[in-house]
């Protein structure tokens, strides 16, 4: 890969687009959870009658696909480098019915989006969605708050921390 220009100041000028990609991508990997893992387990559920199953199987490897490719255009869109993607079509799918059901389950990309969707994605973008969500709420708040603590009554302010963790303990006056 290439260096990248302006360092440490470069990587901050990515940055609004890099928080925009993460509260796009939250939203999107909570659906494709709760699609995929529902798909999925009626399923797996339901293989015994293998029509039905396997039709929700493959609907499910659909939708993961979709959310797949709609999360490397998001990245796509957030600056990043493009994902080259997999070939999807194969000759077994133009040979019937049967012909398309093993070309779809047979695929390993159809499978790893699945396990990216259901998995990967949920996790990574969890954890990073709340940091992100917290570190701008907390250099937000800490930037902003010569303004908004004129709004917050300064009657009442006898709480303590100290008071919560060792009750009966006396907490000296800071402001007489």
């Amino acid at each position: 890969p290439a260096p990248r220009r302006g360092g440490y100041a470069g990587l901050w000028r990515t940055m609004p687009r890099e928080l925009l990609y993460l509260f796009f991508a939250f939203p999107i990997a909570i659906v494709g959870f709760g699609l995929t893992v529902g798909l999925f387990s009626a399923g797996v559920g339901t293989i015994v009658t293998f029509f039905i199953g396997v039709i929700l199987i493959i609907g499910c490897l659909y939708i993961a696909r979709g959310f797949g490719t709609a999360q490397l255009a998001l990245l796509e869109a957030s600056g990043r480098p493009p994902i080259a993607r997999p070939e999807w079509q194969d000759a077994r799918a133009r040979t019937g019915f049967f012909g398309w059901v093993r070309a779809v389950l047979g695929n390993g990309h159809y499978w790893l989006y699945l396990l990216h969707v259901m998995v990967v994605d949920f996790i990574v973008t969890t954890i990073t969605w709340t940091i992100a969500v917290t570190w701008l709420s907390v250099g937000l708040g800490g930037a902003t708050y010569w303004f908004w603590d004129m709004f917050i009554p300064a009657e009442g302010r006898d709480f303590y921390l100290s008071l919560v963790l060792w009750p009966g303990v006396e907490t000296p006056a800071l402001l007489d």
